[in-house]
C-alpha cells in the first residue's frame, strides 16, 4: 500500500509539470519497494535530503522563459526579431558553437534560447538527481549567459531532461518555437562515426533546420 501511494503522489505531480524526488530512503522502505518494481525504477531517488535539494535547485535556477534584455558591453543590442537554439554539452567545442550561433543571431536580429539537455540513462528514470551533469550544466549556462551579455544578445536559458539528443531538441522546440536549431560536433577525426550518428538521430527527430558545427581543432 506504501509503494501504490508513492506511485499515485508521483503521477499526481506529474500531471501538474512538477518533480518529486525521494530522499533518504529508510532500508526497510527500499526493501518493500523492491517488491514492486515499477514503482521503484519510476521513482527518482537521492542518497539524501541535500542531495535531492541541489538536483531541484539547480534545474529551477535555470528554467527561464522570460526574455532577458542583454545589455551588450561590445555591441549594441538589436531589435529581436526570431530566435535560435544552441544546445550546449559542456564540451569544449561549446564556445565556438555559440560564436557561430551568436553571428547568426545578431545578424538575422534573433534571440537565443540556450539549451542544455541532461541525457538521463534508460535505466534510470527520467527525473532521477545526476549530480556531477547537473552542475555542469549550471555552470556551462552561466557561462554562455554570460557571453551572450557581453554581446548584447537577447537569450532564454533552460536546462531540460531527456533519454537522448534528437528528443531533447523536439521537445524544446515545442516550448520554444525557433527558425534553427545549432549542435555541435566533435574536432576529433575518430568521433566522425558517433557524430554521423548523432546526426541521423537528431534529424529522424526534428523537423526544424539544423546546423551541425564541427569544432576548431586544438
Amino acid at each position: 500500500m506504501g509503494a501504490e501511494t508513492f506511485r499515485s503522489a508521483k503521477e499526481f505531480i506529474e500531471r501538474h509539470d512538477a518533480r518529486i524526488i525521494v530522499a533518504a530512503v529508510p532500508p526497510a522502505v527500499m526493501e518493500v519497494l523492491k517488491e514492486v518494481p515499477d514503482v521503484k525504477s519510476q521513482l527518482p531517488m537521492a542518497p539524501t535530503v541535500e542531495a535531492a535539494r541541489a538536483s531541484l535547485n539547480i534545474l529551477n535556477e535555470h528554467v527561464d522563459h522570460d526574455d532577458h534584455h542583454a545589455v551588450g558591453k561590445k555591441k549594441k543590442s538589436v531589435a529581436v526579431t526570431g530566435q535560435v537554439m544552441v544546445i550546449l554539452s559542456g564540451s569544449r567545442r561549446d564556445p565556438y558553437l555559440l560564436d557561430v550561433a551568436a553571428d547568426f543571431a545578431l545578424s538575422a536580429g534573433a534571440a537565443i534560447v540556450l539549451m542544455f539537455p541532461i541525457l538521463v540513462p534508460r535505466e534510470l528514470p527520467l527525473q532521477s538527481p545526476l549530480a556531477e551533469e547537473e552542475a555542469n550544466a549550471s555552470r556551462t549556462i552561466m557561462e554562455a549567459e554570460s557571453k551572450c551579455a557581453d554581446m548584447g544578445i537577447h537569450f532564454h536559458k533552460e536546462i531540460s531532461r531527456a533519454r537522448d539528443l534528437g528528443s531533447a531538441i523536439d521537445e524544446g522546440v515545442k516550448d520554444n518555437p525557433v527558425a534553427a536549431v545549432f549542435v555541435g560536433l566533435s574536432a576529433d577525426p575518430e568521433m566522425q562515426q558517433s557524430d554521423l550518428q548523432l546526426v541521423k538521430s537528431v534529424l529522424s527527430k526534428v523537423s526544424e533546420p539544423v546546423y551541425f558545427i564541427r569544432g576548431k581543432k586544438l
